[in-house]
């Protein structure tokens, strides 16, 4: 139930109208790699000698305080990618806010995924791991930026971080929720009910 009330909250969020929303985001820096993006293609299996290429890591700058995290993953090719996003803290927890083992993506069609930090603390690092041996060879680069939310006052022409958006604390959100702003893309649970049904 707890569960089915989050899903359904974040989406009540999204249908109404009052108030707006924006965020300004800082792209995030790959560790060991030049720069931002990193593109890669998907290696075989680590095997005893050899390791895969599958995970990607990128650093959050010390002392940041975003209260969302946005991967924008594109693929080259039109195929189904084994893909999983953490957030991953000092004390050596993780959170896992993606998981989907056979996710199809379209070529050219970018899939966004927004993972949302523990309140009042901040990973050092947003982990995105994709591939497995059935997506050995597919290319794609990635990305991960840094956000923070602000809200509209169409009057007074200001805005202000909303630190409490789209934030639970505890809250397990289901682990194939993508950025709301990418609905299609969005695998919602079995379990979840049509609203417009919840009285029945």
């Amino acid at each position: 139930m707890f569960y089915r009330c989050a899903v359904l909250g974040i989406l009540g969020l999204l249908a109404s109208g009052v108030p707006a929303y924006g965020q300004s985001c800082q792209s995030l820096n790959a560790i060991g790699g030049d720069g931002t993006q990193v593109r890669k293609i998907v290696s075989a299996p680590g095997m005893l000698i050899s390791r895969n290429n599958y995970n990607t890591d990128f650093g959050v700058p010390g002392g940041a305080m975003f209260d969302r995290f946005v991967v924008d993953l594109m693929p080259e090719q039109t195929a189904k990618y084994n893909i999983s996003v953490y957030l991953k803290y000092s004390d050596g927890t993780k959170d896992q806010f993606y998981r989907n083992s056979s996710v199809r993506l379209l070529e050219g069609q970018p899939l966004k995924i927004a993972a949302i930090p523990r309140r009042d603390n901040q990973p050092y690092q947003v982990n995105v791991r994709v591939g497995d041996i059935s997506s050995t060879g597919h290319k794609y680069s990635v990305s991960v930026a840094g956000c923070v939310v602000e809200e509209e006052f169409g009057d007074a022409g200001t805005s202000e971080r909303a630190n409490d958006l789209d934030r639970t604390e505890n809250t397990e959100l289901p682990a194939t929720l993508e950025d709301p702003n990418r609905i299609e893309n969005t695998e919602l649970p079995v379990t979840l009910e049509d609203p417009n049904q919840l009285h029945n």
